[in-house]
C-alpha cells in the first residue's frame, strides 16, 4: 500500500515492507521495513520517516497559530463569562446562551472553562457560587453526577452526600448492566455506565468503600466487550456512530477514571478510525463537539497503550485542529456544532477547548497551548 521501490533494489527473501515505505534505488534490503520509513544503501538503513518528517513540518507551521489562538482566548475569557451571565430580575444566573433559562450544567461548565486556564478557580468565583453547585446535587445517578461532582472537584470542594448507587442499580449490579440497551442504544448504555462509574468514584473518594462494586463493574465490562470491534454494543447496519459515542462515555467513566488500560485497544482504534471517515458525521466543515470528542479522546487514550495506526489518526486530527481554529467567535466562544454559522454556547466553548487540547496533545502540539482540561474532560 503506497510503497515505492527504486530501480535496481534487491529485497531478500521473506522481508516485509509496511505501508508507505520507500526503498531507494540500488538498496539491498535485509531487514523488515516499518511503515513510512525511507531506506537506502547496502545494507539498507533508515534515512528518515515520511510521516514524522511531514508531522514536524506541520507542527512547526501550526505552533505559532495555536499560540496566538491561546493568547486571544485567555484575553477574552472574562468577556465570555459576562456574555453567559444573566443578571436580570435581581438575580445572577449562568445560561448556555443568552435568552435561555438556566440549569445545572451552565454553572458547572463555567467552572470547568476557567479550570482550563487557572489552577486556582476559587479566585474567580464566590463562595455562594460553589454553595449553589453543592445544593444542585441529587443522590440519583444521571449526567449531573459528572457536572456537579467535577465542578466541585475542580474547586477542591466535596459533595455533600453520597450517590445512591444500590438504590439506582438494584440488588444485582450484573443484572442491571445486562439490562442496559446495548443493541438498540449503545450510546445510552455507555452513558449509563459513565454515570455509574463516576458515582462509584466519588462515593469511594469521599464517603464509603465501594471497591467490590467497582471490581464487579470491570469484570462484566471485560466479558461483555465485542471482540471484533473493541466496542460495547453494535451499530445499526454497520453505522458505528452510537457504539463509538457510547465507547467514549463508557471508557471515560471507568477505564480512564480508575486509570485502567482499555482492553482490545487495537480493535477499538480500527472502529474509531472507521467512524472518523464516515462522511455523514465528518466532512469539510462537519463534526459537532460530541462527535469529535468521542473520536479524539478515545484515540488519545489508546495512544498511551499502542502506536497502532497512529499516523492515520494524526491525519484526521490535523484536519479537525485546522477546522476548529477557524470557527471561534470572538468574545463568545465555540458553537456546539463547531461552525461559524451556528450560535456559540457555553457548553460548546468548554467542550471545543477541551477537544482542541486532546487533538493537539495527540499530534505532539501540547506545548503550543497553555491550557489543560479538568473536570469532566480531564486527562
Amino acid at each position: 500500500d503506497d510503497v515505492w521501490i527504486g530501480a535496481g533494489a534487491i529485497i531478500l527473501d521473506g522481508i516485509e515492507i509496511a505501508c508507505g515505505a520507500v526503498i531507494g534505488a540500488g538498496a539491498v534490503v535485509t531487514k523488515n521495513v516499518a511503515a513510512y520509513d525511507i531506506v537506502a544503501g547496502n545494507p539498507a538503513k533508515v534515512v528518515r520517516n515520511r510521516k514524522i518528517h511531514a508531522k514536524k513540518s506541520r507542527n512547526t507551521e501550526l505552533t505559532s497559530e495555536l499560540e496566538r489562538f491561546e493568547t486571544k482566548v485567555r484575553a477574552q475569557l472574562f468577556r465570555i463569562r459576562e456574555y453567559y451571565t444573566d443578571k436580570t430580575n435581581d438575580r445572577t444566573i449562568i445560561v448556555d446562551q443568552p435568552g435561555m433559562s438556566s440549569g445545572i450544567r451552565p454553572f458547572c461548565d463555567l467552572v470547568e472553562l476557567f479550570g482550563l486556564f487557572f489552577s486556582d478557580v476559587d479566585n474567580y468565583f464566590s463562595e455562594d457560587y460553589f454553595r449553589k453547585i453543592q445544593q444542585f446535587q441529587k443522590v440519583s445517578i444521571d449526567y449531573d453526577v459528572l457536572t456537579v461532582g467535577y465542578a466541585l472537584e475542580v474547586s477542591q470542594r466535596k459533595l455533600l452526600r453520597s450517590f445512591a448507587v444500590e438504590q439506582e442499580v438494584g440488588e444485582n449490579l450484573l443484572e442491571y448492566l445486562k439490562g442496559l440497551p446495548w443493541q438498540e442504544n449503545p450510546w445510552g448504555a455507555g452513558a449509563a455506565v459513565d454515570h455509574l462509574g463516576t458515582a462509584l468514584y466519588f462515593n469511594n473518594k469521599y464517603f464509603e468503600n465501594q471497591n467490590q462494586l467497582i471490581s464487579t463493574l470491570f469484570g462484566w465490562l471485560f466479558s461483555a466487550q465485542n471482540q471484533d470491534t473493541g466496542l460495547w454494543g453494535s451499530g445499526d447496519n454497520g453505522d458505528l456512530h452510537l457504539p463509538v459515542n457510547g465507547f467514549y462515555r463508557l471508557t471515560r467513566g471507568t477505564y480512564l477514571t480508575f486509570d485502567h488500560e482499555i482492553p482490545n485497544c487495537e480493535k477499538a482504534v480500527d472502529s474509531l478510525l472507521r467512524q472518523a471517515k464516515n462522511r455523514k458525521y465528518f466532512g469539510e466543515n462537519r463534526g459537532n463537539a460530541c462527535d469529535v470528542l468521542d473520536i479524539i479522546q478515545p484515540l488519545w487514550s489508546c495512544k498511551k497503550q499502542t502506536n497502532y495506526r497512529y499516523h492515520e489518526g494524526t491525519e484526521w486530527a490535523y484536519g479537525q485542529i485546522e477546522r476548529i481554529l477557524n470557527n471561534w467567535h470572538d468574545n463568545r466562544g465555540f458553537s456546539f456544532e463547531l461552525e461559524q454559522n451556528n450560535v456559540p454556547t457555553l457548553q460548546g466553548t468548554e467542550m471545543g477547548l477541551a477537544i482542541l487540547f486532546y487533538l493537539c496533545d495527540y499530534v505532539g502540539l501540547r506545548q503550543a497551548i497553555n491550557f489543560e482540561p479538568k473536570g469532566v474532560h480531564r486527562i
